[in-house]
C-alpha cells in the first residue's frame, strides 16, 4: 500500500483544527446577539461581521488542507481523492463568496457551500478499497458506515433549513465537523501503529516465507499448497514426480521443468499487470526461468518480474505462498523444440505502478481491471488465475 506522506498528516490535521478554532475565535469576537447554535458558520464570515477576516481565513485554510490531504492520500481510490481536492476547492469558493450581514442571500455562496456538504458526503464511499489486508478508514464497510453518517447529519442540516428550525448552527457544525474529522482519521490509519494499521511498517503486505529457518524449497511450499480441482491436482503429482526424479528439475533442457512466474497486483486500484509474449502471442502474467545454481521459487519469480517490468519494489502480497500451479505446452522456437513448463505461480504488489516499464519494445505491458485481464488474455489458465486474485482484491 502506498503511504501517506509526513505533509499528508498535517493537512489532515490542520482542516478540523482550523475550523474548531476559527469558529470558536469568530464567534467569540461577535455581538451577544450570534448564538452558534441557530446561527450559521457562514454569519461569521459575511459581508459585515466583526473581524470577518478570522473566519474567512480559516476557510481558505479548511479548503486548502482538504485539497493537500486529497494528493497525499495515496492509499485511497483515486475517485475519492479526486472528490477531496474538489471540496477543498469548494470550500475556498465559499470563503471568496461571503453571505451579506443580516441573512442577506448569496447566490454563489450558497450553491458552493451545498456543492461542498453533498460531495463530501460521497468521498468515504468513493475512496473505499477492496482487499484482504486495507487500512480500516478505507475499508468498504468502514467507508459505507462513514458516508450513511454524513447522510443523516445533512438530512438534518437541509431539514433545519428548509424549515427554519432552531438548531441550524448545531446541525452545520456538526455535518461540518464529522467532514472536516473523517480524513485525517483515514490518514491515520492509513499511517499509524497498532491494529487499525493493515499492513505494519508502512509497506506491503508481506511475511517471510519461512521465519527464522532456511528458505523453503519448492518441495516444502508444495507440502503447504492444496491444489482447487482435478486438473491442478494432476498436474502438481506430475510436478512432485518431476522434482524427484532430477536434482534439479529448472534445468531448460528437460522436456518438462519448472518455470516461476507472478501476477502483479495494485490493491489499492484493483488493476492487475500483464505483460506482452511475442512467443505465444498473447497477454500473460510476468516470469521465466531460473538462472543455473538458482532453486528458490519465490526468489526466481521476484528476479524475473523486477527484470520485466522495471519495479523495483515488488513484495509477495498477500503472502509468500504459491497461488496457483499450472503445466502449460509451449511451442518450439527460438532453437528449442516444443517443451512443457511446470508454472509455479506467486501473487505480488507494488507501491508504484507508473514507474512500471518494458524491458523490450516487443514486450509491452498494460494495466488492467480484472474483467479487462480476462477479455484480454486467452489463456484459461491465466483467467483461473486472475479468478484467484479476484476472490483476494475483493475479499
Amino acid at each position: 500500500m502506498e503511504r501517506v506522506p509526513w505533509w499528508g498528516v498535517i493537512s489532515s490535521a490542520a482542516s478540523p483544527v482550523l475550523l474548531v478554532t476559527g469558529s470558536t475565535v469568530a464567534a467569540g469576537l461577535q455581538p451577544r446577539s450570534y448564538n452558534p447554535v441557530a446561527d450559521t458558520i457562514s454569519v461569521l464570515a459575511a459581508v459585515g461581521a466583526v473581524d470577518r477576516w478570522v473566519m474567512t481565513s480559516a476557510l481558505v485554510g479548511v479548503g486548502a488542507g482538504y485539497f493537500v490531504t486529497g494528493l497525499a492520500l495515496r492509499p485511497a481510490a483515486r475517485a475519492g481523492r479526486l472528490i477531496l481536492m474538489a471540496v477543498g476547492v469548494a470550500t475556498v469558493l465559499v470563503a471568496l463568496n461571503p453571505e451579506h450581514a443580516g441573512h442577506g442571500g448569496s447566490l454563489p455562496h450558497t450553491l458552493w457551500a451545498a456543492t461542498g456538504f453533498v460531495v463530501m458526503t460521497a468521498w468515504p464511499v468513493a475512496g473505499r478499497v477492496r482487499g484482504p489486508r486495507v487500512p480500516y478508514g478505507l475499508r468498504p464497510a468502514v467507508a459505507i458506515s462513514a458516508t450513511v453518517v454524513m447522510l443523516g447529519l445533512l438530512a438534518w442540516f437541509g431539514g433545519e433549513l428548509i424549515w427554519a428550525g432552531h438548531q441550524v448552527g448545531l446541525a452545520e457544525r456538526a455535518l461540518a465537523g464529522i467532514q472536516a474529522l473523517w480524513p485525517l482519521a483515514v490518514v491515520l490509519t492509513c499511517t499509524g501503529r497498532g491494529r487499525f494499521r493493515a499492513w505494519p511498517g508502512g509497506g506491503l503486505p508481506s511475511r517471510p516465507v519461512e521465519p527464522r529457518s532456511v528458505t523453503p524449497t519448492l518441495a516444502m511450499l508444495l507440502d503447504r499448497y492444496r491444489p482447487e480441482d482435478g486438473t491442478e491436482i494432476a498436474d502438481v503429482r506430475r510436478l512432485r514426480a518431476l522434482i524427484q526424479a532430477t536434482g534439479d528439475p529448472w534445468r531448460r533442457e528437460l522436456p518438462l521443468h519448472v518455470t516461476a512466474s507472478v501476477l502483479i497486483a495494485h490493491p489499492p486500484t484493483a488493476r492487475v499487470l500483464l505483460r506482452w509474449h511475442q512467443r505465444q502471442q498473447a497477454w500473460l502474467q510476468v516470469g521465466g526461468h531460473g538462472d543455473p545454481g538458482e532453486s528458490d521459487p519465490l526468489a526466481i519469480a521476484t528476479r524475473e518480474a523486477q527484470e520485466e517490468t522495471g519495479l523495483a519494489d515488488l513484495e509477495p502480497w498477500p503472502d509468500a505462498q504459491i497461488r496457483h500451479v499450472v503445466i502449460v505446452g509451449v511451442p518450439a522456437g527460438k532453437g528449442e523444440p516444443a517443451h512443457e513448463h511446470a508454472d509455479v505461480r506467486f501473487f505480488m504488489a507494488t507501491q508504484t505502478p507508473a514507474a512500471a516499464r518494458p524491458e523490450n519494445a516487443q514486450a509491452l505491458l498494460r494495466w488492467l481491471s480484472l474483467a479487462a485481464a480476462r477479455e484480454a488474455t486467452s489463456e484459461p489458465n491465466l483467467i483461473q488465475t486472475l479468478a484467484r486474485m479476484d476472490r483476494l482484491l475483493t475479499r
